[in-house]
C-alpha cells in the first residue's frame, strides 16, 4: 500500500520563512514533527532537485514521521516560495549549504544535535556538497539517482562531462537562454515542460534526452502519469511564480563551484575527498540521464562504506515511482545509523 502522501494544503506540515542573515534571501521550508508532544529521535534535512520543489518528498515525509523523526523539507533557491535572485553567482553550491546550514541551526533547538541528510538529484549533488561543508552538522547522507562525484583540480566543462556522460547533454539546453526565455512565465508552457519531464505521452522526450527538450512539440505531451491533477496544478503555479531563471541557474556556475571546492583537494592527504559519516547512494535501472554504471568505483570515496541500491524497472523519479521501496530503503538506513549513534 502507497504512503499517505502529503497534498499541497497537508495539515501535517507547517510552512516556515527562514531569512538568511545579511542576503535578500528568504526559504521556504515545510517543516513536520511526529505528533503527540513526543521528543523526535532526529531530525532529517531532505534537499529536493530539478524539477522539483520541496512537495517532491510527499511520500517520504509521513513515512518519516512515523518513526518519530522531524522532517525539514525547504524549497531550494529559486524555486516555489523561496527568493528566486537572478544574478547565477548566488547558486554555487557554497553559497546553498551555508543557507541549509542556517536553516538546520535555526529549527534544531538542542546544542550539538546532529542531523540525518537526504537529496534527490540536484538534491543529492547538493547533499554530497552540504556533508562536505559542513560534515560536523550531519550524521549521515544519502542520495537517489545521483553519485558523488569528487573535487577535481581542472575545471571540468560541459562537454568535458558529456565525453563521459552524453545523456547529460540536455544540461547545454538549460545553461543557454532559449528554453527560458520560451517557457517565460506561461502556466501553459511551463505545464506542458514539466509534463515532458515527469514522463508524459508519447514520452519521445526520453529519447532526445542527449539532445534537450523539443520546444516546437511541448504541446504534443499528455498528462505526466506520476502526478495527480491536483499536484501538477501546484507545481505550475509555484513555478509560474518566478519562472526557470533561478532553477536553471543552477547549471550555470560549474565554473564557480569548481574554484570553491579547490580547498577540499589541498587539505585531503590522499589527494581526493573522502567521507568519514555513513552513507548511502540509491540508483534506478531505467534512469536515462544518470545510467546505473556511473556509480561504479563509488565506495573509495568512503571511509566508512557505502551502502548502495538499485531500484528495477524505475525510471529518474524513484521517490514517486516507487514510494514504498524508496521508503523501505530510507527506513533501513535511518535505523541502522540511529542504531550505530545508541551504540557510542
Amino acid at each position: 500500500m502507497a504512503p499517505d502522501a502529503l497534498t499541497p494544503t497537508d495539515p501535517r506540515v507547517q510552512h516556515k520563512f527562514i531569512p538568511i542573515p545579511g542576503t535578500d534571501i528568504t526559504y521556504h521550508c515545510l517543516l513536520a514533527t511526529p505528533s503527540g508532544g513526543s521528543k523526535p529521535r532526529a531530525t532529517i534535512l531532505l534537499i529536493h532537485g530539478f524539477p522539483d520543489i520541496a512537495l517532491g518528498w510527499r511520500y517520504q515525509v509521513p513515512y518519516l514521521l512515523s518513526l518519530n523523526l522531524r522532517v525539514i523539507v525547504p524549497d531550494m533557491l529559486g524555486y516555489g516560495q523561496t527568493s528566486a535572485p537572478m544574478a547565477r553567482e548566488v547558486y554555487t553550491y557554497k553559497n546553498m549549504c551555508t543557507h541549509m546550514a542556517h536553516i538546520v541551526k535555526t529549527i534544531v533547538d538542542r546544542p550539538g544535535e546532529k542531523v540525518l541528510l537526504g537529496g534527490h538529484d540536484w538534491g543529492g549533488y547538493t547533499a554530497w556538497r552540504l556533508a562536505m561543508w559542513y560534515p560536523e552538522l550531519f550524521l549521515s547522507v544519502f542520495s537517489f539517482a545521483v553519485h558523488f562525484t569528487p573535487p577535481t583540480r581542472r575545471l571540468v566543462t560541459v562537454d568535458d562531462l558529456l565525453k563521459i556522460l552524453p545523456s547529460l547533454a540536455y544540461q547545454k539546453q538549460l545553461i543557454a537562454p532559449d528554453l527560458e526565455a520560451a517557457l517565460g512565465k506561461d502556466p501553459r508552457e511551463i505545464r506542458q515542460f514539466l509534463n515532458a519531464l515527469y514522463n508524459g505521452q508519447p514520452g519521445h522526450h526520453v529519447a532526445q534526452v542527449n539532445q534537450g527538450i523539443d520546444i516546437p512539440n511541448l504541446d504534443s505531451y499528455g498528462a505526466s502519469p506520476l502526478m495527480s491533477e491536483e499536484m501538477m496544478d501546484h507545481f505550475v503555479g509555484e513555478y509560474a511564480r518566478n519562472g526557470l531563471r533561478g532553477p536553471f541557474n543552477w547549471y550555470r556556475v560549474r565554473d564557480l563551484n569548481h574554484e570553491d571546492e579547490l580547498v577540499f583537494l589541498q587539505s585531503s592527504e590522499k589527494g581526493q575527498y573522502t567521507f568519514k559519516m555513513p552513507a548511502m547512494l540509491v540508483m534506478a535501472d531505467k534512469d536515462l540521464a544518470f545510467p546505473p554504471e556511473v556509480a561504479n568505483r563509488q565506495q573509495r570515496f568512503f571511509e566508512k562504506g557505502l551502502k548502495q541500491h538499485l531500484i528495477e524497472d524505475c525510471s529518474h523519479w524513484i521517490m514517486i515511482e516507487r514510494p514504498e521501496e524508496a521508503n523501505r530503503l530510507i527506513g533501513e538506513f535511518v535505523e541502522m545509523v540511529l542504531g550505530d549513534k545508541a551504540k557510542l
